[in-house]
C-alpha cells in the first residue's frame, strides 16, 4: 500500500496543472511544499529518499490520474491539513446516518486560500461559511496558517551531539488561528489537525495509565493496539478501518510515528500540541451523541481512500458557551531519519 511518488513528480505535476505552492526548505536535508489547494503541506522531501515522508496520494505519479483527480473534485491529497471539527456538525447533514450523508464542504477543503510567503515563512488564509447541521445555523469562519522551519528539539538536551550527528532532521511549526466571524450564532467548534501516514508504521502516544479510549466507527482489532502502562500503540497498515479517541486528560500533547522506511534506515515523526484537560473537546463517535473529551485520534484507513494511516489532534473548542471567539494553536512537527538505535533514542528522548 505504500506510495513510491518521487518529489520531482510531485512538483512537476503541481507545474503542470499551475497549483500555486512554495517550496520552504527546512534544512539542508529536506524540505516541504506548502500548497495553496486545501490548504496542505507536502513531505517532507529528503535528499536521502524518494518518497514523502507523509502519504500522498498514488494519483501524482501520473499526469492524466492527476488531473481526473482534480476533474473529480477530489480533496484527499494527503500531507497535513488543518479542517474543522466536530466532524460530526460540519461534513454529515444526519448524524445517525453519517456515512450516508456525509459530503466534505467544498469551503472547507479544498478550500480557497490565498498563498504568500516572505523571509522564509509561508502564509496560507481563508474566509469562508459552513453549514452547522445539527444546530442548524451558518458559521461564518477565517483561517490563517503561517508554517517555517523548526529548531531542532534535541538543542537543549544534555549530552546529545552525538545523537544529533547521528540523524538527519527537518521540522516546522505551524501557527494557525480560527476566528468565529459570527459569533451570534452559537455552534461549539476547534481546530482539527491530520497528518496522514505512509502504512507500515507505529503510532505511539503517551499517555497515562487506563487511559480512557473510544471507539468511533468498528471496534478496532485487538491485533492493532497495545495498551502499555505509560503509553498506547497502534499499528498502521492501511487495510482495515479503525478509529480511536483518547480523552484529553490522559494525553501529554505529544504523540509519534515509527517506521522502518529501508533495510538500515528508521523514521520517526513528532507532533505536540496543547491540550487542556479542562476543555470541552466537542468531537466524538458519530453513534454516541453527548460522548466529547478526545483531544487524540488515531485513524487507519481501510484501503478505500488509499490506504494510509492518521495522526489527529485537536485545539480547544471556541463557539457555543465558551466565551472565546478566537483561537491560535501551534502543531510543530519534528522529522527525524537514522539507524534504528538511534531512532530509537530520540524517540525515548521525545515520547518518553
Amino acid at each position: 500500500m505504500r506510495t513510491t511518488v518521487r518529489k520531482e513528480k510531485v512538483l512537476k505535476r503541481l507545474n503542470e496543472q499551475r497549483l500555486e505552492h512554495r517550496v520552504l526548505p527546512l534544512s539542508e536535508h529536506a524540505f516541504v511544499v506548502c500548497l495553496q489547494r486545501g490548504g496542505r503541506i507536502l513531505g517532507p522531501f529528503w535528499d536521502e529518499a524518494p518518497e514523502s515522508e507523509l502519504w500522498l496520494n498514488r494519483a501524482l505519479k501520473s499526469g492524466m490520474a492527476f488531473r481526473r483527480f482534480l476533474d473529480m473534485h477530489e480533496w484527499n491529497i494527503g500531507g497535513d491539513r488543518i479542517w474543522i471539527a466536530p466532524e460530526w456538525e460540519f461534513n454529515a447533514s444526519d448524524r445517525l446516518r453519517f456515512f450516508e450523508t456525509y459530503d466534505l464542504p467544498p469551503a472547507m477543503d479544498p478550500g480557497n486560500y490565498r498563498l504568500d510567503e516572505e523571509a522564509g515563512v509561508v502564509t496560507l488564509a481563508t474566509e469562508f461559511e459552513l453549514d452547522a447541521y445539527a444546530s442548524a445555523r451558518r458559521k461564518a469562519l477565517a483561517l490563517n496558517k503561517t508554517i517555517r522551519a523548526a529548531r531542532n528539539p534535541l538543542w537543549a538536551v544534555r549530552d546529545v551531539g552525538r545523537l544529533a550527528s547521528a540523524v538527519r532532521y527537518a521540522g516546522y511549526e505551524q501557527l494557525v488561528t480560527l476566528v468565529d466571524r459570527n459569533p451570534e450564532s452559537r455552534v461549539p467548534m476547534e481546530l482539527w489537525s491530520l497528518m496522514q501516514l505512509n502504512p507500515g508504521g507505529t503510532v505511539v502516544l503517551p499517555c497515562t495509565e487506563n487511559a480512557r479510549r473510544t471507539d468511533y466507527f468498528e471496534p478496532v482489532d485487538p491485533a492493532y493496539v497495545r495498551v502499555g502502562k505509560r503509553a498506547l500503540e497502534f499499528e498502521i497498515d492501511g487495510t482495515r478501518r479503525y478509529k480511536v479517541g483518547v480523552a484529553a486528560p490522559n494525553v501529554y500533547g505529544r504523540f509519534g510515528y515509527l517506521r522502518r522506511v529501508a533495510k538500515s534506515r528508521w523514521s520517526l515523526i513528532v507532533r505536540a500540541f496543547s491540550c487542556n484537560p479542562s476543555d470541552r473537546y466537542v468531537d466524538g463517535p458519530v453513534a454516541t451523541p453527548g460522548h466529547t473529551g478526545d483531544a487524540f485520534h488515531v485513524y487507519n484507513d481501510g484501503g478505500d481512500f488509499g490506504g494510509f494511516g492518521e495522526m489527529e489532534c485537536h485545539s480547544e473548542t471556541i463557539g457555543g458557551d465558551t466565551g472565546r471567539f478566537r483561537i491560535t494553536a501551534n502543531f510543530p512537527a519534528w522529522f527525524f531519519r537514522g539507524g534504528k538505535q538511534d531512532i530509537l533514542e530520540v524517540a525515548r528522548i521525545l515520547l518518553g
